[in-house]
């Protein structure tokens, strides 16, 4: 599957929002706990992966069937 230039345009920008979304956590975090920042900026970057790769799975599955 080959996404369009608008699909490529809107999933970038969702991932910049969700980028603002996990600098804005982390910096909460670190008022918190300021030596977990990288720690937590990187836990959020793993859970988004995940989300990504099952959401293109499920998206996979639905093409298919």
């Amino acid at each position: 599957m080959n996404p369009e230039p608008c699909e490529i345009g809107a999933l970038t920008e969702a991932q910049r929002s969700w980028l603002r979304y996990r600098d804005a956590f982390a910096a909460f975090a670190q008022t918190l706990a300021p030596d977990q920042v990288n720690a937590v900026k990187a836990r959020l970057t793993q859970y988004r992966a995940k989300e990504l790769d099952d959401m293109w799975g499920s998206i996979e599955e639905q093409l298919a069937s």
